[in-house]
This record gives structure tokens, sequence and C-alpha cells, in this order.
């Protein structure tokens, strides 16, 4: 069986490391194939053999979708497997233009949580070609299943996993620090609510530091924010970084302050590490934190609340073996989702196909 994989970009993105993870896991598998329909300034490398990059920055052009239909046919592609809404109208066109058999499967990573009415339209319109879709998290499938009507017998839920080789592996009494160090991780814009976590800073009565790894259109309005809100000096502002190991190893725990997040790879890879999270209580983080156990929900956008399980944290954290037993809840939770079990989840959805 022959798989095609399809992807805008290899930018720095969540969808991008799932893929890598996923051809990175099968380097040496030769049914295994992935066309990325174009370049970006910064781009994620992949090993593996069968990658076809498209060397032109514009997103949309008939001679990709040509290219797309000779890869097709030379390599004897069986399945399609879209990731991110570009990939799908390419995937759309070549099943209903050049090949109506193939199988076409949709990976949604998230989008459908951001309730964008054009995004909402056109899936619904493309799924009416879709075979099966893959969801992150349960609350992606519930809202495929309210927002476009999609069947949900074709639906497959297949969590994201975390990578040993990205983040390395969990120690077991993770160093203790004089003051707390709280990490963020993630681009900064709006959606990420950064400024959040900043203005509940405040509010925070131990002594701690913010590690805040990341770049985006909000860093100086951040900084500014900071500044205004006198506790720049509590923060250090990393930029993106290349090694999240160092990251994680350098926190105690993992503030989320993000409007929604459909399965994010840092969720997995911070619990692994035996980090704690703190997050909103929303879809689809509330799937994978429970309240107290191996982290804390607050309201989103409260500020006041998440200073307060801020607080608690704290507290625990004064406590060797009460913070322990938050490190080892939050490992052993997560534990489980790693790729080679993403992978095989992925592999039984395909033999489904041709069932």
């Amino acid at each position: 069986m022959n798989i095609l994989h399809i992807i805008d970009s290899l930018g720095l993105g969540g969808a991008q490391t799932v893929v890598k993870g996923i051809f990175e896991y099968q380097q040496h598998n030769s049914s295994l194939f992935l066309f990325v329909l174009r370049t970006r300034e910064i781009t994620m490398k992949i090993n593996h053999d069968n990658v076809f990059i498209c060397n032109s920055s514009q997103k949309y052009s008939p001679s990709k979708l040509f290219k797309l239909k000779n890869i097709i046919k030379e390599n004897n592609i069986q399945i399609l497997h879209c990731h991110l809404l570009g990939s799908l109208l390419y995937g759309f066109l070549v099943k209903v233009i050049f090949f109506p058999k193939i199988k076409l499967v949709y990976h949604e990573h998230g989008s459908i949580l951001q309730k964008w009415n054009v995004y909402e339209i056109l899936l619904k319109f493309f799924s009416k070609k879709i075979d099966s879709i893959i969801a992150v998290s349960n609350g992606v499938k519930d809202s495929l299943i309210k927002i476009i009507g999609y069947k949900e017998e074709n639906i497959f839920v297949i969590f994201n996993f975390y990578d040993i080789s990205r983040i390395g592996e969990f120690v077991k009494e993770p160093s203790r620090h004089d003051k707390v160090v709280f990490g963020f991780i993630g681009r900064l814009d709006k959606l990420k609510g950064c400024e959040y976590i900043i203005n509940s800073l405040k509010f925070i009565n131990y002594p701690y530091s913010l590690i805040i790894a990341g770049d985006g259109p909000e860093k100086e309005n951040l900084i500014k924010l900071a500044t205004d809100n006198n506790v720049i000096a509590n923060i250090k502002f990393l930029g993106y970084i290349t090694k999240p190991e160092d990251f994680y190893n350098s926190i105690d725990v993992l503030v989320i302050a993000s409007s929604s997040e459909a399965s994010p790879m840092i969720l997995y890879e911070a619990q692994y590490k035996g980090k704690p999270i703190i997050a909103g209580n929303v879809i689809a983080l509330n799937e994978f934190i429970k309240d107290g156990y191996n982290g804390f929900l607050y309201k989103y956008a409260d500020i006041n609340e998440l200073a307060s399980k801020v607080n608690s944290f704290c507290q625990i954290y004064q406590e060797p073996s009460k913070y322990q037993e938050l490190v080892n809840n939050s490992h052993n939770y997560i534990k489980e989702y790693t790729i080679e079990r993403t992978y095989n989840k992925i592999s039984d959805m395909y033999a489904i196909l041709f069932n």
C-alpha cells in the first residue's frame, strides 16, 4: 500500500512536526511519500528519501496539480493523506479530475476549533470526497460532526505523540530550583494568550521566574506589557529555540494560555518530561489535564483564577513529596502516547479503508 502525504510547507508548525515524526519513524519505508507544496524561509528538514518539495513560494498553481498527478501515477499511490486545508484542495482536485478511486484522508489538526467561517464552508464542501478524517482529539471529532456534519463512523480519533529524539528521556527526580520556574513555548501571537500569563504575574505570592520560548508578531507588545507591569526582571525571552530538550529541563511547570488547542505537541512533550501543566479549561486541553492530578485547569482568560492556580502549584512545589507526585502523574498519564502508537493507529485506519 503506497501512501502520499501532502502538506502546504515544512514551516515550523504542529502539523509539520507530526509529519516529520511519522516519516522519520518510518525512515526506510519505501511505500511512504511526501509532497510539499511550497518552500518557506524557515523550514524543518525531514530525513526520508521520498520527499518531493516544490521549489516555489507560491501556494497555488496548476503546475503543482500536474506534478502531483505524475507522482501518484509513477508511484502507484493508493491513499492521499492531506494535512491542512491548502493540501486538501489539491487532494480533492486530484481525486475529482484524475483518480476517482483513490482514497482521500484528511488529517484535521485543529483548525476546525478556530471557528473560521471560510474554513468551515470549504471543509464541508471538500468532505464530499473525503473517505476518512483523522481527528487529533475527541473535541476535534465532536466539532467535525457538529459543524460540517461529517459521518461519525468515518472519523478516527488518533492523538499526537511525543518524540524522545526532540526532548530527551524522562528524569525521575528533577533538580529543584530556589524559585519556581514557569515556562511558555509557542508562537507569540494573540491566539496563544501569553499576555494573560504576564498579566497574572503580579498576583503571584512566591518567588518565580518565567521563561518564554518562541517568536512572533506579539513579542514587542509582550515585552512592553512586562515592563509596564514591573515584572520584566523575572522574565527571560529566549526567541525561537532549536533544542526543546533544554527548555523542558529548565522549567518546573508549563503554562498554556491558548483559547483552544486541538492536541498540541508541547502537551505531550512536557508531560512526558514530568512537567505539570497549567492551562485553560478549554477544548481539548481538558482531555489531557486532570485538575490537581497532573496539572491545573482555570477559566480561560480569567487572570485571577490563573494566578490562583499558579499559587496553588507554588505551594505544592514547596513540598518535595507532593511535587514529585505531580511529576510522576504527568509522566505516567502520557507515556503511552508514542510515535509508534500513533503510526500503528494510522496504519489500522488505512487498512479499514480497503475492507
